[in-house]
């Protein structure tokens, strides 16, 4: 049986006013969410993200 214990890592984040509209899990390690300027990768064994953003 798995241990689905809930973790919270990005408490205080920037996009609460970009409106997440996705989500995207790859596997255990990546996750990217789609908002409102951009998409931001997760990474859960780092507990880092980062936000990728087009200039155009």
């Amino acid at each position: 049986m798995q241990d689905f214990k809930k973790e919270l890592f990005f408490k205080e984040t920037f996009w609460t006013s970009l409106y997440p509209n996705s989500i995207a899990v790859l596997d255990g390690k990546n996750v990217f969410l789609g908002i409102r300027s951009g998409i931001v990768k997760l990474d859960l064994t780092t507990k880092t993200l980062t936000f990728y953003k087009d200039d155009k």
